[in-house]
């Protein structure tokens, strides 16, 4: 059985075949499911955005629906595009999810339904927004943490608000991540980085990953030059704030004590 389990292709890894949906990590699915979308059927994303097409006729002076029998073939046509999207959504969906949208009848409310379950109601959705947004306002490059490790954790935040419908620009976020780089790391020498970078550099057409690649480049080149001495002052950064935190726990344990006489 594990032998069988094995053979068999992940899920979502395929180009013809949608990413598959479990009910977890909607955000990074949703994303998925666009580009798959406008990958191959980009008509099949307007209608899951904007609903499917209604054919029509002039009946006097008003324009009403046409009945079935009246639609022609470039009316089936445009009435297909959502029968495709739908077939999309439900061909992503584990039995749970399938069964949760079975009743809709058009990809946008199949889309609708699933936003309002696992993003929550237009109130619950601008909450999670204004959290995202704190954390991004008060993002800091931590003191023990590599260019990477740093550019993992702002893009997590920079891409579940894409998700939610809030975009920065790539040349706000380039202007993040040099506000976010430290003063007092490697011999004090990343201000120093960060005032050749904005002197030489027009910020409104540096490449987001243009930036990352220089500020690696030149992590790599501190490291080298000093040794092992940076990566101690790292280590003692990280054992300076334990010996602090253990400090303050022996503290307040002993004014427990105290009270307790």
């Amino acid at each position: 059985m594990a032998q069988f389990l094995s053979s068999q292709p992940l899920e979502g890894l395929s180009t013809t075949k949608p990413p598959f949906f479990d009910g977890t990590n909607y955000n990074y699915w949703k994303n998925r499911m666009k580009l798959f979308m406008l990958a191959n059927v980009p008509k099949a994303w307007v209608v899951t955005m904007k609903g499917p097409y209604v054919p029509m006729k002039i009946v006097g002076e008003r324009e009403v629906p046409k009945e079935e029998i009246d639609w022609n073939d470039e009316d089936l046509e445009k009435i297909m595009i959502n029968n495709k999207a739908i077939n999309m959504l439900q061909c992503a969906f584990n039995p749970t999810e399938f069964h949760r949208v079975s009743g809709c009848d058009t990809a946008k409310a199949m889309w609708d339904m699933l936003e309002v379950t696992h993003e929550g109601t237009s109130q619950v959705k601008e909450s999670k927004i204004n959290r995202l947004i704190y954390m991004y306002e008060l993002f800091k490059m931590k003191l023990e943490e590599s260019i990477q490790d740093m550019y993992t954790r702002l893009n997590d935040i920079v891409t579940n608000l894409k998700a939610l419908d809030k975009v920065y620009p790539s040349q706000e976020v380039v202007r993040k991540v040099l506000r976010s780089l430290p003063k007092n790391w490697v011999a004090k020498n990343w201000e120093a980085k960060k005032t050749v970078i904005e002197e030489s550099k027009d910020l409104n057409t540096l490449k987001l990953e243009d930036l990352i690649g220089k500020l690696m480049t030149y992590e790599i080149e501190v490291q080298v030059d000093g040794g092992v001495e940076v990566v101690e002052k790292k280590k003692e950064n990280v054992a300076f704030k334990a010996s602090n935190q253990k400090e303050e726990s022996e503290d307040d344990a002993n004014k427990d004590e105290s009270s307790n006489k």
